[in-house]
């Protein structure tokens, strides 16, 4: 049997009692015998398996599939097929022998690859998911048990849109879908439990095709995000409780501000007339009780300018006002303010850098600059030792003004440099040094604000440096300026004056102050009603307003003036305990304005400044 010796299959013929007659070199090779073992025996013999008295005139054969050990250790996998004999002989059987091993062995793999993906896909934490084209759920992983509280067989065949809290998501859903070329992240949405309650998923899904490039459905994660969204909403909730609160605080510190600065009129205001009406009546004692009652005043009025500086910088209300100005000029006039304080102290103050001519010209928010030069002077003050020194210097460096505040005092270790900026922070408080502890945080946000620099070195019990950097700084010829004719801090010759306040103690003070115009016409309301009918009665030359009446704001007052076709072109001047509250729609209809505590020579200056707009026919 030449041809059987040539085929790659192992080929057995058998007799009717299953014993071999013949087997080929392939057969032999897969049993692992030879022909002297294998011929006459029955193939029972070496496999247990081997099946007779089948129809092996089926179509193809009676195939079948055993397990041969040819020694120990050793296993292999045949496929036996039976067929008729050659020539149909009675009982003859031809069996043919396929090694398949190899095929059993990648079919044993990809069934333990089932297991472990079936066992994976089971033990998800999220959600996997399957629709067909039409949008029916196909697959739906275990995890949506614990999501949802469905077993995944009570959602096959479903709409997954049945669970939305809002049905219109779906329409969104699948329109991003498209929109994102069939992939999309992170697609946030409310779902139904089982037992009603809402819960939030988020999917991340994509198209689905079979191998012909169709669309058959949408495959995708589930993540449950319940938690997420809870924590989020407390946080939120959080944030507008904090921003509740401190908007109640900025109020809370708004209507202080009024209340102290009221009664601060009054003490500033007549503390200010007494010890320049009373002079020369009252003993040298009395004079130095009333200039303390003035001073103690006036150091509430910083403590409390500087509180609600920090709330308004601290709501983001800072807002900056450049202009051009002489930096010599304040460094100078800060320097002149603070020499009674440093006198106070023991301390010696001084101005290093003169200039007989020139100027060092800025253009920034002039305020905020003395603010802050002011309060670096102050420190070196108070923080100094008696009989100490305070040296000031400013120059130009290129273009950068560069303020030095230098003082012998106590200094600062590394530690206090770090908390120095602290709002509410005060080294050594325990030696009495006045203040609320805002002034440096203030100060820190004022040189943000004009984006300039603050470099303070400092050793303890060796003094300490501060040098302020501004930027943009240029050299000019000093204008020369007339002196004016007029000093405004006087009180005016004549006047004509409505004012609307309905504070009696305010009203009495501005009265003394009025009164000091030797020819007065003064028209006292307090409500708003009266003082719009006294204005239409008697046409005053100007008119102040409190802003906060009892029947009226001051602003609106203001606006009924202004809309008044004969009272439009009459001054108008806000008198206010909170100018750092006040907006812009809130100063529209006024000329002027003035803070409380106002000064007589406030006052004055005031008034002088609205007659001159009289005289030119051009109130603003």
């Amino acid at each position: 049997m030449p041809i059987l010796e040539q085929l790659p299959q192992g080929v057995l013929l058998l007799d009717e009692a299953g014993r071999c007659g013949y087997a080929n070199p392939a057969a032999r090779e897969l049993l692992c015998l030879t022909d002297d073992a294998l011929l006459g025996a029955p193939l029972t013999h070496y496999l247990d398996a081997f099946e007779m008295g089948v129809d092996v005139h089926a179509p193809g054969g009676h195939r079948q599939v055993c397990v041969y050990t040819p020694s120990p250790g050793q296993t292999r996998w045949l496929q036996l097929t039976q067929k008729p004999g050659p020539g149909g002989a009675d009982g003859a059987i031809v069996c043919y022998l396929e090694d398949i091993s190899q095929t059993k062995a990648l079919e044993n793999n990809l069934r333990l690859s089932e297991r472990n993906l079936n066992r994976i896909f089971d033990h998800l934490p999220d959600i996997y998911y399957r629709t067909d084209a039409q949008g029916l759920v196909a697959i739906m992983s275990p995890a949506i048990y614990d999501f949802l509280g469905y077993r995944p067989e009570e959602l096959i065949g479903k709409q997954l849109s049945t669970l939305y809290v809002d049905p219109e998501n779906r329409d969104r859903f699948l329109q991003r879908l498209k929109e994102e070329g069939g992939k999309l992240y992170g697609f946030e949405n409310r779902l139904y439990r089982k037992d009603g309650d809402i819960v939030w998923g988020m999917a991340s899904s994509q198209y689905c095709f079979d191998e012909a490039g169709h669309f058959v459905g949408v495959e995708g994660i589930v993540k449950d995000i319940t938690r997420s969204k809870l924590i989020e909403a407390q946080l939120q909730e959080a944030k507008e409780h904090a921003e509740q609160a401190n908007e109640a605080k900025s109020a809370f510190i708004s209507n202080v501000s009024h209340e102290l600065r009221t009664p601060l009129n009054a003490i500033l205001g007549f503390s200010h007339l007494l010890n320049h009406q009373m002079s020369s009546h009252v003993s040298a004692q009395a004079q130095q009780q009333i200039a303390l009652i003035h001073e103690a005043g006036e150091h509430l009025l910083g403590l409390i300018n500087q509180v609600l500086d920090f709330a308004q910088i601290d709501k983001g209300h800072a807002r900056l006002e450049s202009s051009q100005f002489d930096v010599v000029e304040v460094v100078q006039n800060c320097v002149d303010l603070m020499r009674p304080i440093a006198q106070r102290y023991g301390v010696e103050i001084s101005l290093l850098e003169e200039r007989d001519s020139g100027a060092i010209q800025l253009h920034t928010d002039k305020f905020r600059c003395q603010q802050i030069i002011l309060n670096l002077i102050s420190n070196a003050i108070k923080y100094n030792r008696p009989e100490g020194r305070v040296e000031v210097g400013v120059d130009l460096a290129d273009t950068q003004a560069r303020i030095r505040v230098r003082d012998t005092g106590i200094g600062m270790s590394e530690a206090d440099l770090e908390r120095i900026f602290e709002p509410f922070t005060r080294l050594y408080a325990k030696q009495d040094v006045e203040g609320s502890g805002l002034g440096l945080a203030v100060t820190q946000v004022n040189v943000k604000l004009l984006r300039a620099e603050l470099d303070i070195r400092s050793r303890l019990q060796q003094g300490t440096e501060c040098v302020l950097s501004l930027a943009d700084a240029t050299a000019q010829a000093a204008a020369v300026q007339a002196a004016p004719v007029v000093d405004e801090s006087l009180p005016p010759a004549r006047a004509s004056i409505l004012y609307i306040e309905d504070n009696d103690i305010n009203m009495v003070f501005m009265q003394a102050v009025l009164e000091q115009i030797p020819e007065l016409v003064f028209y006292p309301a307090t409500t708003a009603t009266e003082g719009l009918r006294i204005a239409e009665q008697q046409r005053p030359e100007l008119i102040i307003i409190d802003i906060q009446l009892p029947d009226m704001r001051g602003d609106e007052v203001a606006m009924q003036l202004a809309q008044h076709p004969e009272l439009c072109t009459t001054p108008r001047i806000a008198l206010t305990a909170n100018v750092a509250h006040m907006n812009v729609d809130d100063m529209a209809h006024f000329d002027f304005y003035l803070s409380k505590p106002a000064l007589p020579s406030d006052i004055y200056a005031v008034i002088h400044k609205a007659q001159k707009l009289i005289a030119a026919g051009a109130p603003q």
